[in-house]
C-alpha cells in the first residue's frame, strides 16, 4: 500500500522533472526494476534518472565538455556464436550463409545506455578511440555501512562485464543516481582498438540523439 507521504514525494518529483522538460508515463507498465519510463526531447528512456542523464549530456555538449553522444543498440560481447560460430565483431550468419540483421538467441549481447565522445577527441577527425560507453543505474547507499546497492547489478550483469572486458576494447562506465560515476571495464590499448573498429561501428548509434 502506497502511503500519503510516498505519494507526495512522487508528485513533487514529477513536478520537478516536468520543469526540466522530462515527462513521466502516467500509467507505467510493470517493469522488472520498477522504473518509470520518461520522455526527454522526444525520446523515451527507461527511467527518469536516465532521461536526466541525457539532459546533462546535452548541457555538456553545449559547454564543449563532449563533442558527441548517442544512444546505443545491442553490442555482441561473447566469444563466438554457438549456432554459426561468428566472432564478436561479425554479424550472425543464417542457414543460407547470409549476414543477419539480428543475432541468434544464444548470442550474448549488452546494451549500454549512452556512447560518448569527450572533448579530448579531435573535433576535425572525430577520433573515436577516446570514446566510451555509459550505463545508467539507480542505486541506494546504506548510511551506516556506506555500501552501495544497485538492484540491476545482478549475477548475469557481472557475467556480461567479464565478456565485455574480453571482447570489447572500449571503456564502460556506470553512472549512479547520486551522481557518482565509475569505470567498470577499462579501455584496451589504442593499437588493439585500431583493429576493432567494427566493434565501435556496430554499437548501434541512434541517429539524431545528441549529435551536433
Amino acid at each position: 500500500m502506497v502511503t500519503l507521504r510516498t505519494r507526495r514525494k512522487r508528485a513533487a518529483l514529477t513536478e520537478k522533472l516536468r520543469e526540466l522538460g522530462i515527462e513521466q508515463q502516467i500509467k507505467p507498465s510493470r517493469r522488472k526494476f520498477a522504473n518509470t519510463p520518461s520522455t526527454y526531447n522526444g525520446q523515451t528512456y527507461d527511467s527518469a534518472g536516465e532521461a536526466q542523464y541525457a539532459m546533462q549530456l546535452d548541457m555538456k555538449l553545449k559547454a564543449g565538455e563532449i563533442i558527441e553522444w548517442t544512444r546505443c543498440e545491442p553490442i555482441v560481447i561473447d566469444d563466438r556464436c554457438a549456432t554459426c560460430n561468428a566472432p564478436p565483431s561479425e554479424p550472425c550468419i543464417d542457414s543460407r550463409g547470409r549476414a543477419m540483421r539480428g543475432y541468434h538467441r544464444d548470442r550474448m549481447t549488452y546494451t549500454p545506455d549512452f556512447w560518448i565522445v569527450p572533448a579530448q577527441a579531435s573535433q576535425s577527425f572525430r577520433d573515436y578511440t577516446f570514446s566510451y560507453y555509459v550505463d545508467y543505474k539507480g542505486s541506494t547507499v546504506d548510511k551506516k555501512t556506506g555500501r552501495r546497492r544497485a538492484p540491476t547489478e545482478t549475477a548475469l550483469w557481472r557475467r556480461k562485464m567479464i565478456q565485455w572486458r574480453k571482447n570489447v576494447p572500449f571503456e564502460l562506465r556506470v553512472a549512479y543516481s547520486d551522481g557518482v560515476e565509475k569505470v567498470v571495464c577499462s579501455a584496451q590499448l589504442p593499437e588493439v582498438r585500431a583493429g576493432s573498429r567494427n566493434v565501435s561501428n556496430r554499437a548501434g548509434r541512434t541517429a539524431g540523439a545528441g549529435a551536433d
